[in-house]
């Protein structure tokens, strides 16, 4: 699948299917036109049949912001889900019912969900043993309890005083109410999904976002969506998230491909990000150069041309709303394209 990406002249450019991967990296200042663009290859992804997520937790898909950049044809194919108001319908605890030949083992669904709920929050080795311990308890009475997150407090009193520290640490995620099995609301195809983690602290979002993306990684493996040709997972103000090398972002890009899911990342500044966390980032193989801010420019202009980056720096810095210089392998009307163009 050829992502869409922008337009070159009058010709549409798209990854090329040589590139190592279809994950992409945005970056530009506020008012570059990145958000607009995101919008533009969202509406395209569905046009082209795939299933589209986004994670908002800056209000960069609210419905005002929406209407100022894009027109009717976009807001007529949202499916907002507000995780506070509404509720996400994903019981993270229960294993899914294999449809596919992928079969995950039990220690890997444990893994996964200890380390969406502990890396975020950074909690030490002995915590997180104990947290741990209080999910399989979970998965094994989940018969017994209301919820998903009723199990895992039932887990932790297990623990007594210990159990106790790591719930007060878990507090905020154990009684947010953003999952509900019960929610009217679900994940639609030929829609542009946009759960809304707006209304929560940033910690909070980012714990969500985390089991949001194990789980729809989960439900993706074990082909839960058979009729799904590719899965596009957008998440602007993505410094907001976590890149731990065990997280879901750094697995998602390193593994995503096999099972045909791309994540869209932007950023107004890489400033924020940490070297590991940038380390995780570099390994999206395509990258949208809007405006960017005077703190990247000369990283950016190095990593476009080593020897030419002055040149880079003038392009870069002259860029107009909505244009960027795009880095990575190119499909252009079928002709194959490895350097940087100038997309609009």
């Amino acid at each position: 699948m050829k992502i869409y990406l922008g337009t070159l002249g009058t010709n549409v450019c798209r990854i090329s299917d040589k590139a190592a991967n279809s994950s992409i990296l945005i970056n530009g200042i506020s008012g570059s036109g990145k958000t607009t663009r995101m919008l533009q290859i969202e509406l395209q992804s569905v046009a082209d049949k795939n299933m589209v997520i986004v994670i908002d937790t800056a209000n960069s898909h609210s419905d005002s912001e929406i209407k100022k950049l894009t027109d009717c044809k976009y807001r007529s194919k949202i499916n907002r889900i507000s995780a506070l108001l509404d509720g996400l319908n994903l019981p993270f605890l229960t294993p899914f019912s294999q449809k596919s030949s992928y079969s995950e083992p039990d220690f890997l669904h444990i893994s996964s969900i200890t380390n969406a709920l502990s890396k975020p929050l950074k909690l030490g080795a002995a915590q997180t043993a104990i947290l741990r311990e209080s999910i399989i308890f979970a998965t094994k009475r989940l018969e017994d309890y209301a919820s998903d997150i009723d199990a895992i407090v039932a887990g932790l009193t297990r623990f007594g005083e210990k159990g106790l520290a790591v719930y007060n640490r878990l507090w905020e995620i154990l009684n947010c109410k953003a999952f509900n099995l019960h929610s009217t609301k679900s994940i639609l195809p030929g829609k542009v999904n946009i759960l809304d983690l707006n209304g929560y602290n940033i910690d909070t979002q980012k714990i969500l976002a985390e089991i949001i993306l194990a789980s729809f990684f989960g439900l993706i493996r074990c082909g839960q969506f058979p009729e799904i040709d590719a899965y596009h997972i957008f998440l602007d103000e993505c410094q907001r998230f976590s890149y731990d090398a065990n997280g879901s972002i750094c697995q998602l890009l390193r593994e995503g491909r096999k099972f045909h899911i791309h994540l869209l990342l932007a950023t107004q500044t890489f400033s924020t990000f940490s070297k590991d966390a940038l380390a995780v980032l570099n390994q999206a193989a395509t990258r949208l150069y809007f405006r960017p801010s005077q703190t990247d420019i000369h990283k950016i202009s190095k990593a476009l041309s080593p020897t030419e980056w002055q040149i880079w720096k003038v392009r870069l810095a002259n860029l107009k709303v909505g244009e960027c210089i795009a880095s990575g392998i190119f499909d252009v009307n079928g002709q194959e394209i490895s350097r940087p163009l100038l997309l609009h």
